[in-house]
């Protein structure tokens, strides 16, 4: 589409207006897009000072918990859902230089916690495939309106399969690219795990998306130079027979669905086909120590994050200030809560999210 609107068959603007339009007509089946940014993105188009970026007015969604100064992002969670971002960061900033005709926010689970997509604050998002079914997590509402055909491509992040969970439930191409290739400034636990990327039709799309966002930036914990050659050129490079290794049980040695054993074997073909020499391997891991291990790191997250929301809590710094020598983080987040959701008759968080931070608290530094 970039490639279109570069050569002049199309332009920015009537692409967007063919999303927008396409918006309007499919998300309310499926509740992919929780907030959109229409206008803004249209003036942005009339004052000719959208970036001319490798993806100059394509079509594009920020996923819900990517924050943009003086830019409305609730987390999905009721706690947050009349903030506005005091700043953004590297990784919105690059997208919006690489082009992209932001047209809103797709949906997370609260704090992207959960492998499915649904919220008090927001609701269910929809697998457009079957609407009866989730698009997976937490980047399904990304995911969704992909795979509707609402937008080309959108953001998300992945820290134990966000990006690449919705992207097999919808049909789709993702995958959680190496630590330290993306710029991840951290301010919580979270961003040492998660790393930015998107979700998109194909390969070709997601190298694109890379070679343009990555490169890591000042104050990243890990690095990874971008002085090679690109992701979109390696496409073109033909590759030498490998040998690889497949896996059709799950982390505790226990078959997956015969659904994904099928599609295992029909991908273990296709590789065989083009040379390759594919493998069984079912690593010594300890399943159990792992799943205990990661359970402790996912409850670790929103407590870390509760810390952060106090520390720059903005308008309410004094009164946050005020209550935490007395109370502690927990109490001042339970009371702060109360007042936040006051009148929406809903808890300010999620239960799952408070339980996280139950089994947190029992954790020793």
């Amino acid at each position: 589409l970039a490639e279109l609107i570069r050569a002049g068959d199309i332009t920015a603007s009537e692409l967007t207006e063919t999303a927008i339009e396409t918006i309007r007509d499919r998300n309310p089946a499926i509740n992919a897009v929780i907030d959109t940014y229409f206008d803004r993105a249209r003036d942005i188009l009339a004052s000719r000072t959208l970036p001319p970026g490798p993806f100059h007015g394509v079509p594009f969604l920020f996923k819900d918990l990517q924050a943009e100064a003086a830019m409305p992002v609730t987390y999905g969670s009721v706690f947050f859902r009349d903030f506005v971002a005091p700043a953004g960061d590297v990784i919105g900033r690059r997208m919006r230089e690489a082009g992209f005709s932001v047209l809103g926010r797709s949906a997370s689970p609260e704090f992207g916690l959960l492998p499915i997509t649904e919220s008090r604050l927001h609701g269910p998002t929809r697998n457009p495939w079957d609407l009866t079914r989730s698009p997976g997590g937490s980047s399904g509402g990304a995911a969704a309106a992909v795979a509707a055909g609402m937008i080309p491509m959108a953001h998300g992040g992945d820290g134990g399969g966000s990006l690449r969970i919705p992207a097999s439930a919808c049909g789709l191409f993702a995958l959680k690219p190496s630590r330290g290739t993306m710029p991840r400034q951290p301010n919580s636990l979270a961003d040492r795990i998660a790393i930015d990327g998107c979700v998109s039709r194909s390969v070709r799309d997601t190298a694109a998306f890379l070679d343009a966002i990555g490169g890591p930036t000042l104050g990243d914990l890990w690095r990874v130079p971008n002085n090679g050659p690109t992701l979109t050129s390696a496409l073109q490079t033909e590759v030498r027979p490998l040998r690889i290794a497949v896996r059709s049980t799950d982390h505790m040695g226990r078959p997956v669905h015969p659904a994904c054993r099928d599609m295992i074997a029909s991908v273990v073909a296709l590789l065989e086909n083009l040379g390759h020499s594919v493998v069984e391997e079912s690593p010594p891991l300890d399943g159990a120590a792992m799943e205990v291990a990661f359970l402790t790191l996912w409850a670790a997250f929103p407590a870390t994050a509760f810390r952060t929301i106090l520390d720059e809590a903005g308008e309410i710094k004094r009164t946050v200030r005020l209550l935490r020598k007395p109370l502690g983080d927990y109490r001042t987040m339970q009371v702060l809560g109360r007042v936040v959701a006051k009148g929406t008759g809903l808890p300010a968080f999620e239960p799952f999210t408070w339980g996280l931070i139950q089994r947190a608290r029992k954790l020793s530094a």
